[in-house]
């Protein structure tokens, strides 16, 4: 509802014969909690679309983090750390193409594997956002990328 011409559309349906400048702006005066419900109403409704331009892509999520917390310099960016390589050990049965060799303790290797326990593997995270120390606010930041992240993924916040 566009309030700009409300005075105006207030004397129109008044009827002429009571359309006098003291009841109009009576009735005008009367509708200012209707004014107030109605700015509150756009306010939300504003906030709520802008809200919803946004969603888990990492894209979207730099651009919402930078908008709340860096809206001048925009160096807050997103690297992603779901590129972790697993070693595979094969069974005698399966045939793997690029199966470690296994050493003995005597033997000293050339390319030495290591392998991850599953608290190694589990303490991964699947993106990390990279921050300016400027922003001061992880707690609101750690509540805008709990929002919008898809449930599931980890993530580590590193100050750059």
């Amino acid at each position: 509802m566009d309030l700009s011409n409300l005075y105006y559309l207030i004397q129109i349906l008044v009827w002429r014969v009571v359309r006098k400048p003291r009841i109009v702006d009576f009735i005008y005066a009367a509708s200012k909690p209707l004014r107030d419900v109605v700015l509150l109403f756009n306010a939300l409704r504003d906030n709520t679309r802008y809200e919803l331009q946004f969603n888990g892509q990492v894209i979207y999520l730099e651009h919402v983090l930078n908008d709340l917390f860096d809206p001048v310099n925009r160096e807050i960016y997103i690297t992603d750390d779901a590129n972790i390589e697993y070693t595979y050990i094969y069974l005698n049965g399966e045939s793997g193409t690029n199966q470690p060799y296994i050493y003995l303790n005597s033997e000293t290797p050339t390319n030495q594997v290591y392998l991850a326990t599953s608290a190694e593997q589990l303490s991964q995270y699947h993106f990390i956002v990279n921050i300016p120390a400027t922003v001061v606010d992880l707690y609101g930041l750690r509540a805008i990328i709990d929002k919008y992240k898809l449930a599931g993924r980890r993530y580590s916040i590193n100050v750059i």
